[in-house]
């Protein structure tokens, strides 16, 4: 695998010094995403608003996904969703002290779904993108075949097709329905299918494991029946009835009255 860091690849390395980004430099790149690095370099040093280097951003992701055989992915990931995170952690702040508290954030929030619509239809950074590809184009070493990157021979597969060449590999794999191996696959999973199916309505469903007949479904619908009438002929009986008067219970006093009636002596 061929070395990542080279003359352009790193954050502050640019044109194989220790620097902020360097216009079409001239030191050779090291390997296939070093040169995808110093156009990227390039863009950075041109522009400096957000929205060409978020293009530049896109673009480097996207070529160098190209090159998924001899690097992977994770590269051009971290360039542009890093990036990405940075700027949007530096805007929020940015938003939160110039408008202040709740205003800002709602200002964020809003520009965030603005640009996400913008990327569901497929228009963001659209301009930009050209920009950036257009000032590609002006590279003086764009002859230079030790400078510009080579298109990838292994096939990019899209994501869709990708999953269909998945689905039809399975299908593949799956025995014929006229074998015996496939057969017997078969009845293990209705066996395992019904034991399942019997364990959980045991559990769960426990009236309908043995079903009941109509008499006993008919009984039993009786029983409940003569249970709640009984249930409301006690509670309308209960209602007719006088209400049931506490008998009050006159306390005799301890008090010095009582005292002098009582005698001192009894035969």
């Amino acid at each position: 695998m061929e070395g990542f860091s080279g003359n352009y690849t790193g954050p502050y390395w640019s044109d194989g010094k220790f620097q902020t980004s360097v216009e079409f430099g001239g030191s050779t790149p090291q390997s296939e995403l070093d040169k995808l690095s110093r156009l990227h370099d390039s863009a950075y040093a041109h522009w400096p608003d957000r929205a060409h280097r978020e293009a530049a951003d896109e673009i480097y992701n996207e070529q160098a996904h190209k090159l998924a055989s001899q690097f992977p992915e994770l590269a051009g990931n971290l360039v542009l969703y890093g990036n990405y995170g940075a700027r949007q952690a530096k805007q929020l702040a940015s938003d939160f002290t110039s408008y202040g508290g709740l205003p800002g954030l709602i200002k964020f929030g809003v520009t965030n779904l603005y640009n996400a619509n913008k990327m569901v239809n497929g228009t963001y950074l659209s301009k930009e993108k050209s920009d950036v590809s257009a000032f590609y184009n002006t590279d003086p070493k764009k002859g230079d075949s030790a400078f510009q990157s080579k298109p990838s021979a292994k096939k990019i597969t899209p994501f869709a097709e990708a999953q269909e060449n998945a689905r039809r590999e399975a299908r593949a794999t799956v025995p014929t329905s006229n074998s015996s191996t496939s057969k017997a696959i078969l009845d293990a999973g209705k066996t395992l299918k019904n034991a399942v199916v019997s364990a959980y309505n045991k559990v769960s469903k426990p009236n309908k494991v043995v079903p009941e007949t109509k008499s006993e479904r008919a009984h039993r619908l009786v029983e409940a029946q003569a249970k709640r009438f009984e249930a409301y002929n006690q509670v309308y009986v209960n209602s007719l009835a006088p209400p049931k008067r506490k008998r009050k219970i006159k306390k005799r006093g301890h008090g010095m009255g009582h005292a002098l009636d009582t005698p001192l002596f009894t035969r």
